[in-house]
């Protein structure tokens, strides 16, 4: 998966693992994850992916304060 930020250096966290900060791109296990976003000065962005076998999947999230 890619993961974008607006604006970017957002900490990413996959399942509750540190994996780096936005932009990146990511080789993650099919089937459903919790991400978080955390960027100081913002409010943290919580949600779900649920990648597939074959598919390459995009996330762009724009942070708000």
């Amino acid at each position: 998966i890619m993961i974008t930020s607006i604006p970017p250096g957002a900490d990413i966290f996959i399942d509750s693992t540190g994996l780096g900060r936005t932009p990146k791109s990511l080789e993650i296990s099919p089937g459903k994850h919790s991400v978080q976003l955390v960027l100081n000065g913002y409010k943290d962005q919580v949600g779900e992916i649920s990648p597939r076998m074959g598919y390459k999947l995009a996330v762009e999230v724009s942070l708000e304060k």
